[in-house]
């Protein structure tokens, strides 16, 4: 269990309590919500997350409300944000990319589709997710050391909407340096932690604030992270709205 967080050693201090979602459909949980004091970077008490086992298969998918009667709607949206993930990384061509946490490998259909990648990988813990990337064609490596031993190094690694669920995120980054060569980048798409939103409305609120969400990243606390794992962030980091209203921030960091 993290208790200080790794860009300065410094404790993660208790900040606030408000409600805060377990599963859909049921009531809240009276969340504790921790921030370093250095970077900024805010936390849900480890006891209240969802624990890691629950990603590997359905408990996850379960939790945030996809059900078999809404699936066919979620996968359609989850298509769509992986189509505009994928064209807003805007990858050079004949590139490689290694995708951690790739779920049904939305992000990689795009560039599959364009052929535009000379090869693609991805890391998924859920065992049916595996299955049906394996089905598409998508090779699925046990790590980012596996991956770089049979096809890599890799020119990029994307990590779409998974930093947030992770038990440790310093791990993900340091271990992705296995798959990368020097100047190799690595792109972090998150939801951004919008503090004036959630204290203003409250469905925003119940959805954001979850036991599925570990931690909540700003610029500044992801940026620091990214350069206490040996990353430069050279370029403006971008901050662009879903069309139904959620806020994502991208950023990427050169291996260094």
């Amino acid at each position: 269990m993290i208790t200080q967080c790794a860009c300065s050693n410094s404790t993660f201090e208790f900040m606030f309590s408000l409600p805060a979602r377990v599963r859909a459909g049921e009531p809240p949980m009276l969340g504790r919500f921790l921030q370093c004091s250095k970077c900024g970077l805010l936390r849900l008490a480890e006891e209240q997350c969802l624990a890691d086992a629950a990603y590997e298969g359905d408990d996850y998918r379960e939790s945030v409300g996809e059900t078999a009667t809404n699936a066919p709607e979620i996968e359609s949206l989850q298509r769509a944000q992986g189509e505009l993930i994928a064209n807003s990384l805007g990858l050079p061509d004949g590139e490689s990319v290694i995708d951690f946490g790739a779920g049904r490998g939305y992000v990689l259909d795009t560039f599959m589709a364009d052929n535009t990648l000379r090869q693609v990988c991805a890391l998924e813990i859920n065992v049916k997710c595996q299955e049906i990337l394996r089905a598409k064609g998508i090779p699925v490596a046990p790590s980012f050391a596996d991956a770089a031993r049979e096809f890599g190094p890799f020119d990029h690694a994307i990590c779409v909407l998974t930093l947030e669920h992770l038990t440790d995120p310093w791990a993900a980054l340091n271990d992705a340096r296995e798959a990368l060569r020097p100047e190799s980048q690595f792109h972090a798409i998150v939801p951004w932690l919008d503090l004036n939103r959630a204290w203003q409305d409250s469905a925003y609120r119940q959805v954001w604030f979850c036991a599925q969400h570990r931690w909540y990243f700003n610029i500044q606390s992801l940026q620091t992270l990214f350069e206490t794992c040996g990353y430069e962030v050279r370029v403006e980091p971008q901050i662009w709205t879903r069309a139904d209203g959620w806020v994502y921030l991208r950023m990427s960091g050169v291996a260094v």
